[in-house]
């Protein structure tokens, strides 16, 4: 009797030490899951079962050219409905487009470099993981069929003149231009800019240019030269800065200008009224100290008895070579 006494309260005990290592081994796995539950929240991972249906996420370094299509498709292997409220998030950018999508499928914008997220709910618990890195370069190789980025503009002009058409454009490849005339192509004026001078009736018309490369081609608005005007008012087209020179140097200059009837041009020093072998140039053989001055150009002409002109006024002043010693003659 005794014996059983004995065996009852070793069974007894036994028992009590299975519960406890039982509970103390549950304990711990329970904390270990409430564990990887907060590690989750933390570090914005998905359980495994969400990233079976996401097509096991991993993060990428993805390269990409501006324009390129970027689509990025999970492998999807369970029931979806088990994720909810998909969104991509680029870099801190929300992309409503793709929202509720398991495809990220989106042109790649300008150049950058930025971590691509997923954002999803999965029963009831809100999880951002990312996707990828990617890097966008803008691909200067990268064909582009032409775009104009400035149309030509039209102008009213007199008999004589000078007509400017330009089209500023972007392509690559390069692209060719070809300007037309009424329909039809105008001979050698293949550049982005169109320049007519000495006008005559003949050139009044419509133009546009025609700009074209392996990926398209694109034509530009009409620009009308008008001409229907007998008269241009005189105008200078340059610049002539101030100078320094030396002594015994050789100078010369020139007007460009424009004007119908043609316009008559004069040259100043000083106020008094050179003559020169060519009205629009201005050339002096030997610099001396008698050469220091102000000079102007006056360009000039007359239309139903009213006088019209345009000037153009610049300094010279000399450095005098004497010895070891510079000298200034102004």
């Amino acid at each position: 009797m005794q014996k059983i006494q004995i065996l009852k309260k070793w069974f007894i005990s036994f028992l009590l030490l299975v519960t406890g290592l039982l509970s103390l081994f549950v304990f711990q796995n329970c904390g270990k899951r409430f564990e990887s539950a907060a590690h989750l929240s933390e570090s914005s991972t998905a359980p495994d079962q969400v990233q079976s249906i996401l097509g096991k996420v991993k993060k990428m370094n993805l390269g990409f050219y501006s324009g390129q299509e970027i689509v990025i498709e999970p492998n999807v292997d369970v029931d979806l409905s088990q994720v909810q409220d998909i969104n991509w998030i680029l870099g801190s950018n929300l992309i409503p487009t793709l929202s509720g999508s398991q495809i990220f499928q989106l042109p790649a914008p300008s150049a950058l470099k930025s971590s691509l997220f997923l954002s999803f709910n999965y029963n009831g618990q809100n999880y951002v993981t990312q996707v990828a890195e990617l890097t966008i370069k803008d691909d200067p190789k990268m064909p582009v069929a032409p775009v104009i980025l400035i149309q030509p503009d039209g102008v009213a002009l007199a008999v004589g003149g000078t007509a400017t058409l330009s089209v500023a454009q972007l392509a690559s490849p390069v692209a060719t231009v070809q300007w037309y005339k009424d329909g039809k192509s105008l001979d050698r004026k293949t550049k982005s800019f169109l320049s007519l001078k000495n006008l005559k009736r003949s050139d009044a018309g419509n133009y546009y240019a025609v700009i074209k490369n392996s990926q398209g081609s694109v034509t530009s608005d009409i620009a009308t030269i008008v001409l229907n005007k007998d008269f241009l008012p005189p105008k200078i087209l340059n610049t002539i800065s101030n100078l320094d020179l030396l002594d015994g140097d050789s100078f010369i200059t020139h007007v460009e200008f424009e004007g119908v009837p043609t316009p008559a041009v004069k040259w100043y020093f000083n106020n008094v009224e050179l003559v020169l072998e060519r009205p629009s140039v201005l050339k002096i053989a030997s610099l001396l100290t008698n050469h220091v001055g102000k000079y102007k150009v006056v360009v000039s002409s007359t239309y139903n008895g009213h006088y019209y002109e345009d000037s153009l006024e610049f300094s010279i002043s000399l450095t005098c070579l004497s010895g070891n010693h510079l000298e200034s003659g102004k």
